[in-house]
């Protein structure tokens, strides 16, 4: 009766041991729950910064590519305004020598135009190439915006 009896407590004492034990095992995987939360809080966090980081990146390429734009954009203009003073200069003196020449001077007169309009004409494709990278800089500059 008595073996029956330790045998008893120590399975009462077995099966309060098994509840804490549950008891703790519940507590620590709430636990390592909650843990899990605050690292997926931090990893979420680590993200918004990184792309606060890049759209920082971004914008700062953004205004780099703007004042780029802008050099680019007065420099065309520049050579489209010096282009049109030549153009309005070569017209100028076409009409001086054809009434001013007589025939002998003209063929020179003509060469030198010709040389003349040459030299215009390289002017106006340095302009529109120059147009030409503006628009590239202009698109480049619409992908990073959109990108953003």
């Amino acid at each position: 009766e008595k073996q029956l009896e330790q045998k008893s407590l120590e399975a009462s004492s077995m099966k309060n041991l098994n509840t804490d034990l549950q008891a703790q095992i519940k507590k620590y995987k709430d636990e390592i729950d909650r843990l899990n939360e605050t690292v997926k809080k931090a990893r979420a966090t680590e993200e918004v910064l990184a792309a606060q980081k890049e759209i920082k990146r971004l914008g700062t390429e953004l205004s780099m590519k703007n004042k780029q734009l802008a050099v680019e954009a007065d420099k065309a203009k520049e050579y489209l305004d010096q282009l049109t003073k030549v153009t309005e200069e070569l017209e100028q003196a076409q009409a001086k020598l054809r009434e001013m020449a007589p025939k002998s001077e003209l063929n020179s007169a003509k060469s030198e135009i010709q040389s003349l309009t040459n030299h215009a004409l390289s002017k106006a494709k340095e302009a529109k190439e120059l147009e030409a990278q503006l628009a590239n800089l202009r698109s480049e500059l619409q992908k990073v915006k959109s990108e953003r």
